[in-house]
């Protein structure tokens, strides 16, 4: 005499076949899904926050065309390059003068702090000494 199968083996052998029959399915293969959503992103790339090779390639092209802060403070020997700061669209130049009356001890004199604003256009400057 046979027992009706429990719950439990139920729902496996309802699992098991289910995974066969979608396995077996003709519309259905892992490699058609994956080359179906390869498709998917490639065409349309920005729907998924993607960016196309082409902007990107664009953008890098523009980085690259800028000239780097080792390039700026080569162009010239001896100056001072001061780099912009973004949150404040400004530029600011601390130094202090010291004073001697032996040429060997130095102590403080006064500080200063010369803060410059920039356009957006701007990001750098160059401080040069006169001689």
């Amino acid at each position: 005499m046979s027992s009706a199968p429990s719950p439990r083996e139920s729902r496996a052998s309802f699992h098991s076949s289910s995974v066969e029959n979608v396995a077996k399915c003709p519309l259905f293969s892992p490699a058609s899904a994956r080359t179906d959503g390869q498709s998917d992103v490639t065409g349309d790339p920005a729907s998924y926050n993607l960016v196309a090779q082409a902007s990107y390639a664009a953008v890098v092209a523009d980085r690259d065309a800028r000239p780097t802060l080792a390039e700026v403070q080569d162009a010239r020997v001896g100056s001072i390059v001061l780099a912009k700061d973004w949150e404040t669209n400004a530029v600011s130049l601390c130094f202090g003068l010291q004073k001697t009356d032996d040429l060997v001890s130095w102590t403080a004199f006064k500080e200063f702090k010369l803060t410059l604003p920039l356009d957006e256009s701007k990001k750098w400057l160059r401080l040069i000494l006169p001689e």
